[in-house]
């Protein structure tokens, strides 16, 4: 069975921002996303359209999140397990260690 088409590293700085902002213009999101060109959005947000992660430009001149970002992460997550972890203990505790340093950097 085929799994569908997860973001790329790039998609999800997009998605990840549109989630978060909720329906938002175009212009939010490259205000929000200082490191992408304008071009660089465009393209990823038509590419996260096709995967069916967001939706295109509506009426109003706004784009959506078609998919809960915690859904998304946890096939993210999932992927990630799957692909680099396997059914390795060591790797697995290897992941959690660094799961617990990255917390503790986290801004509360």
């Amino acid at each position: 069975m085929d799994r569908a088409p997860l973001p790329s590293p790039s998609e999800w700085q997009v998605f990840a921002c549109l989630s978060r902002r909720g329906p938002c213009r175009f212009e939010v999101l490259e205000r929000h996303l200082p490191r992408l060109q304008r071009f660089t959005i465009e393209t990823l947000l038509l590419r996260l359209a096709e995967k069916g992660y967001a939706s295109k430009r509506d009426d109003s001149g706004r784009f959506h999140a078609l998919v809960p970002f915690e859904e998304a992460l946890q096939a993210q997550i999932d992927r990630f397990l799957e692909t680099f972890v396997g059914g390795d203990r060591e790797a697995c505790a290897q992941v959690i260690r660094q799961a617990e340093e990255h917390w503790k950097d986290l801004v509360p």
